[in-house]
């Protein structure tokens, strides 16, 4: 997608919602992961910390219960790896992720299954 905002709302604009509906959803969701000031960017030309953000947000924009994730800190640099455990810690949807990184899992999850 050209633009940060074209790729949060690609999933809303698929379910047919209105565009007023699908902007105030793509702002909530980036305002969530704190990347709001991103709306305009280019997608390549995020680092890969704000990658990791974006693309929860575009979950986020669909309203989801559950969160399934597949070693969402992989790649991630120290900070960008805490900032999407706290990121994390905050939802209170269900969460499914599969991961090696142990710390990361409890940081987020109430229950563990291994």
């Amino acid at each position: 997608m050209p633009t940060v905002f074209d790729d949060v709302a690609f999933g809303p604009l698929n379910l047919g919602l209105k565009q007023e509906l699908i902007e105030q959803r793509v702002d909530e969701a980036l305002e969530t992961v704190g990347c709001l000031a991103l709306k305009d960017k280019p997608p390549h030309h995020l680092s890969g910390g704000q990658k990791s953000a974006v693309a929860i947000a575009t979950v986020i924009a669909m309203q989801p219960d559950i969160l399934v994730m597949d070693e969402p800190a992989s790649h991630l640099d120290p900070k960008s790896r805490r900032s999407l455990i706290r990121l994390l810690g905050h939802f209170e949807h269900t969460k499914i992720i599969a991961s090696h990184d142990l710390d990361l899992i409890l940081d987020v999850c109430r229950r563990c299954v291994s």
